[in-house]
């Protein structure tokens, strides 16, 4: 074979090599990344979801807010009590901040894009800046540096069409942001004030920097060497990945302050077990259960005290189940429902009297309750055959525990009851 053909086959099947490692390297960290975000998302809105049910902030403290200066605003209440939400909660390496965004009228913008910081803004000169930060937390970042924060570094503007959707539709979503701060993919959550005035949204701010250089490393180095080291280390990277999903998805399902299962979760759930039960005609049982009188304990003891209480009855509702299989979930506020798997009437009320006796054995003093001087629970219970795996019955067997826990709070509470047709 001539010398130049070989050549020629050579250096082709090397441009092949080449191409085949890169392309399949794009590829597949463009597939991760991709993933990866969906899941961040999803994270960034479920936090902004339980920041949204725990804080609250009037029309009055908005105006003083918005007159303060950015260190002023961090020592008001208002401030003070939106960081208090992140303290002493564990969260991923990768949180960054927590805040609420409010958008300026044209009479309150104090601060336009000046040629010197027209990169930083990625605007033109004269772009008004009106976007307020109108309270701020740092979450895994340490302090605020005293020396870098200014009055200015308060206000932004919203730099993309993705971004601007969100705020005038006032929906709950995960946009990838770029601004002076870094990269992240934030979760938006519409916040309303006290009186009911849309105020702007509530953000949550995942930093995408470490996973972004990752993706560049690994992306070189699969140019640089090729075929087999190229799959060995796709391999690598995608057990990583599932790993690090696998965790985050753990942390999705999980309620962050009780650790019991999520609503989400019990959705995800709920219509594989119905189905299950319905294919083997076994029953299915499903408890709800209330704190008796916690709004009471919330509003005497203060809810800082209300959430210790929570954590332990719901670590003492976990030891009261049977095993594995029993499933707990945070449905409210001081809600939780059992699903019990293969379970019978009887096998539900006997859990039933379990964590009913669990509960009063911690003893938890409420002397502000109508029924007893300690905590106690109410407990509604429905049990039955599944006769189709739909929506309707998965939505039934809640709705009839729920009703069977209506009939036992009104009925004098610290009981449970069972769900009659």
């Amino acid at each position: 074979m001539n010398k130049k053909i070989k050549y020629f086959i050579y250096i082709s099947a090397i441009a092949l090599y080449a191409f085949i490692g890169i392309y399949s390297t794009n590829y597949v960290t463009d597939w991760i990344t991709s993933e990866y975000f969906d899941t961040l998302g999803d994270k960034a809105i479920d936090i902004a979801k339980i920041t949204l049910n725990k804080y609250h902030i009037t029309n009055d403290e908005v105006s003083e807010l918005m007159s303060l200066s950015f260190a002023d605003s961090l020592e008001h209440p208002a401030n003070k009590r939106f960081m208090k939400l992140f303290e002493g909660r564990e969260f991923s390496r990768d949180f960054k901040y927590a805040y609420i965004i409010s958008k300026l009228k044209p009479e309150q913008v104090k601060y336009y894009v000046t040629v010197e910081n027209s990169e930083l803004f990625e605007a033109d000169p004269d772009t008004p800046l009106d976007i307020i930060w109108l309270v701020d937390a740092v979450i895994n970042q340490g302090e605020y540096e005293e020396d870098y924060y200014d009055d200015i570094n308060r206000y932004t503007h919203l730099r993309t069409s993705e971004e601007i959707k969100v705020y005038e539709e006032r929906k709950q979503k995960c946009v990838f942001t770029r601004d002076e701060y870094g990269n992240a993919i934030t979760g938006y959550v519409p916040i309303y004030t006290t009186e009911n005035d849309f105020l702007g949204m509530v953000g949550i701010d995942i930093n995408f920097d470490r996973f972004e250089k990752n993706a560049r490393m690994v992306r070189f180095s699969f140019i640089l060497i090729f075929m087999l080291p190229t799959i060995l280390l796709t391999l690598f990277f995608i057990l990583v990945y599932f790993e690090n999903r696998l965790d985050l998805r753990q942390e999705t399902n999980t309620d962050p302050l009780t650790s019991l299962y999520n609503r989400r979760y019990l959705n995800n759930c709920m219509p594989l077990i119905v189905k299950s039960h319905c294919k083997n005609q076994s029953n299915l049982s499903v408890i709800m259960l209330d704190i008796d009188f916690f709004k009471k304990y919330n509003d005497n003891y203060g809810h800082q005290k209300g959430d210790e209480v929570l954590i332990r009855i719901c670590a003492a509702i976990s030891s009261a189940l049977r095993s594995a299989n029993d499933i707990a979930c945070r449905y409210g506020g001081e809600e939780v429902i059992l699903i019990l798997k293969n379970t019978n009437l009887s096998g539900a009320t006997y859990v039933a009297e379990r964590i009913k006796n669990t509960i009063h054995g911690l003893a938890i003093e409420h002397k502000y309750s109508d029924v007893s001087d300690i905590i106690t629970v109410s407990q509604g219970i429905y049990s039955a055959i599944p006769l189709r795996a739909d929506k309707k019955t998965e939505e039934q067997f809640i709705a009839y525990a729920d009703k069977a826990l209506y009939e036992a709070k009104n009925s004098g509470r610290n009981k449970y009851i069972v769900y009659t047709e």
